[in-house]
Formats: structure tokens, sequence, C-alpha cells
């Protein structure tokens, strides 16, 4: 896994050998994985001020502040086993909230992606899971392990957060939380975290686009034929904006050009639908390029000659109960 890249390749194989240096797999199938739900993050590693590191602390049940750490989390990591096949993890991701805790149980939907469902394919022929969530700020780590099964809702219907009628409610039987022993940080990468210090509304253009802006990056929009050059300028306008809430739907990436269809809602409830596009120079964005639209009704002359377009099921345009701040 990649974050700054928001990158993923999957690992299947054997442990052949594990040591002091680490775990050896003889893989038997690579390929990458849709990086739909990564949440972008620069990490570093920890510096030698670190404070001593406690015992972990093994219990059955979930503290208030295992809780809000779930609830903070936009990243966790779901184990998994199959009878024949063997044990399974993959990655999970989304906006921060999208995973629930209910007493001992920890809920999160099931978004929309590859389709493989090697997770949930498991989880039906057995319930044995494991989640692992990672502060990124502080290296706090919090492993619970117990029972999922997955609930079947109609698409769409109140609490369908994914608008794909599926979601898995995880039943917790054991919990150990500690602190890595070479804890990693992010780099102060405000477009992810707005309760830090460092956020200031500023960088949700990198967040839309998965990508880093360069220095020398521009921003225009055509529509209001305006441009703002350099980095700083960039994130002067976009921090004028404190209200503003969003939601990414798709992002595609052709090549070093990056197009992303996204909703936002400026604080008064009107949700307008964009399309930005990013064009990227050595894994930066150098320019931007955005239009805006708010869905308006259309004129009498043509009801007769188009049908009603349902909004599909995955989620491109939520409702503003789903955007959220970055």
């Amino acid at each position: 896994m990649e974050f700054a890249a928001r990158r993923r390749v999957r690992i299947n194989g054997t442990l052949t050998c594990r040591d002091g240096e680490g775990l050896t797999v003889e893989v038997e199938q690579a390929y990458g994985n849709c990086p739909q739900y990564i949440q972008p993050r620069t990490l570093l590693p920890a510096g030698n001020d670190r404070q001593v590191l406690q015992q972990p602390r093994h219990d059955t049940a979930l503290t208030d502040r295992d809780a809000a750490q779930i609830r903070a989390a936009d990243t966790f990591f779901l184990g998994t086993t199959h009878p024949d096949r063997g044990n399974d993890a993959s990655h999970r991701g989304g906006p921060a909230g999208f995973v629930r805790v209910e007493g001992e149980q920890v809920r999160w939907p099931d978004y929309a992606g590859n389709n493989m469902f090697n997770s949930f394919g498991n989880l039906v022929v057995d319930p044995a899971a494991a989640l692992l969530f990672i502060s990124f700020d502080t290296g706090r780590i919090l492993q619970l392990s117990g029972t999922a099964a997955i609930e079947w809702d109609h698409p769409g219907e109140p609490g369908d957060d994914s608008h794909t009628g599926r979601r898995a409610r995880f039943h917790t039987q054991r919990v150990v939380s500690g602190h890595l022993a070479a804890a990693r940080h992010h780099e102060g990468n405000p477009m992810t975290d707005p309760s830090t210090d460092n956020y200031n509304g500023a960088t949700r253009v990198e967040y839309l686009l998965g990508a880093p802006l360069a220095e020398n990056a521009v921003r225009q929009w055509p529509q209001m034929r305006e441009i703002a050059r350099g980095r700083q300028l960039i994130a002067d306008v976009e921090g004028n904006f404190p209200e503003l809430t969003l939601e990414v739907g798709r992002r595609h990436q052709l090549g070093d050009t990056i197009v992303v269809e996204w909703t936002c809602n400026y604080g008064d409830g009107r949700l307008y639908r964009n399309v930005t596009i990013g064009e990227l120079v050595n894994g930066e964005v150098t320019k931007v390029t955005d239009y805006w639209g708010e869905p308006v009704e259309p004129p009498e002359w043509r009801r007769a000659m188009t049908a009603k377009l349902d909004m599909p099921a995955d989620g491109i345009w939520k409702d503003d109960t789903h955007l959220a701040r970055h």
C-alpha cells in the first residue's frame, strides 16, 4: 500500500519463512486493486523522541477511547479466512465516520469496488474476522478479533451509506491496543485530517485528485474566466469557504490526466455537481481545471424527448447528509 500515490497491490501466496528479518511469501498471484477509497497521506518515520512504549492492553470490550478511534478512522484493514484457501487481509477506506460503533458491535458499508468480493466471500463460509485500526497521528493501533456477518438491505434505503444494499456487522470478542514499535506519522497532511492545527481547508483539490499540487501549479475556472497561479494562492482561495462540504463520486486516471466527478455544498443546502481535471508532471499536479454545475429542471419542450435519469446506486451523487468537510 502506497498511501501518497493511492496505489495498492494484492499479493496471494504461501508464507514460507518467518524470522527476525521479517516474513517471506512465495507469491502465486499479484494484481493491482482499485484505488478509489485509499485516503492520501504522506508518512514519515517517527523520530527518536518517542515516549517509552507501554505493554499492549488485552481486553474483551471496547473502551470509549477505542470507540473514538474507530469513529475517527478513514482507513482500516480487514482480516478474513477460508477453510481451503487460507487467510486474507484487505484494505477498507472511506470518509471519517464510515465505520460505526454500536456497543461492542462495529459496522461498515460495503462500497462499490472491483466486485471480487474476496472478504465477503470468505465471511459467507467462515465468520471469523479481525479488524486493524491505526492512528497515523499517534501510532496507536487497535486490533479487534471476533465474528462478522453480511447484512443485506435494498439499495438506497435509509442507512445504506454505500448505496449497494450491503454492509458488514462485526461482533467484538477480543481487543488488543498499543503503539507501533516503529510508529509512523503523517506529515501534517491537512487534506485528510480537518482536526489538525495545520488544516486550513485550502488543499481540498489535493484530496479530490488524490495527488499533490506542484508549487507552481495553476488552477482555472473557465466558466468564471479566472485563474489562480501557485499552490499557496490556490490554498488561500479555497480557504475562504470554511462551510464547504464535499463527496468524491468517481475518480479516473488516464495516463497523466486525472478526472474527478464530485458533489459539494457551500453550506446553503444547494448541491453542485462538478468535474475537476488534473494534469500531472512527475507525479505532481501542475494544472487544474474545474467545471461547476448546479442541478436545474429541464425545459418543458425537452421533457417529451428525454427520460428521467435515475441516480446510479454506486453513490456518485449523494445527498448532502453524506458530505464531509475536507
